[in-house]
């Protein structure tokens, strides 16, 4: 399938270009997911399998499904495949993204949480996947400029959030601050780059063990926050 797009007369000028373009990226993506979950998932041990679009080929390929979707596929399989999918994905990455809202979710800030298994001669993964980013919250890498890497919060009730690269904000720290509704496209908070929103005020992001807090303030862990990153607290003063 080649991406094109061609306007005769006015057509709805930009707006309905873009809707038409928008269409076509969907097209696309449904072929790019039909082409993958084709591909073959047998296997004689767990070695053989891997993940598309995880930790063991990250790549940035557009996921299959919402965030933290990938498809167990054989090895071998996938390295066959994949000079069919990467242009594939290229062109969904450089043409798409953003066109009149069209959106590609990626999976290369998740990883496995358990490891590859082989049953019934068929790639599998173990119970559960987690949303891992690959960015730093302390360290502040991983992530584009103007963008921070931070805690985003799905449901907030039941303590559902994930670590990712958003927005950077403003707010610097120990100013009042913000979350967006909850969701993973909106629940991060308006504070700057190394910090986050702890009961309506922007904390420095620090490590625990060792401890990059200025003396005397401790680097503490926050419930909820960064189930997993243990390692990662806000440094507070002491008690």
């Amino acid at each position: 399938m080649v991406l094109g797009v061609a306007a005769c007369g006015d057509g709805g000028g930009a707006a309905g270009l873009d809707a038409s373009l928008a269409a076509t990226c969907r097209d696309l993506q449904q072929h790019y997911r039909d082409l993958v979950l084709e591909l073959d998932d047998s296997c004689t041990s767990a070695a053989d399998c891997t993940l598309f679009g995880g930790v063991a080929t990250c790549e940035c390929e557009p996921s299959l499904g919402p965030s933290c979707q990938g498809h167990p596929v054989n090895r071998a399989a996938l390295s066959g495949a994949i000079d069919t999918l990467r242009p594939i994905a290229d062109t969904l990455r450089t043409r798409c993204d953003g066109v009149d809202g069209f959106e590609i979710p990626r999976i290369c800030d998740c990883e496995p949480w358990a490891t590859p298994t082989c049953e019934d001669n068929r790639c599998g993964y173990d119970v559960g996947r987690s949303c891992l980013g690959l960015c730093d919250p302390v360290a502040q890498t991983g992530c584009w400029a103007a963008e921070k890497c931070s805690w985003i919060w799905i449901v907030r009730e039941t303590d559902v959030g994930i670590v990712a690269c958003v927005a950077d904000g403003t707010v610097p720290a120990g100013q009042a601050c913000t979350y967006g509704p909850e969701g993973e496209a909106t629940g991060y908070d308006d504070c700057v780059a190394g910090t986050v929103c702890i009961d309506g005020l922007c904390e420095t992001l620090c490590s625990i063990s060792p401890d990059t807090c200025t003396p005397p303030a401790t680097c503490v862990a926050q419930p909820g926050l960064f189930p997993n990153h243990p390692g990662v607290g806000v440094c507070a003063p002491p008690t």
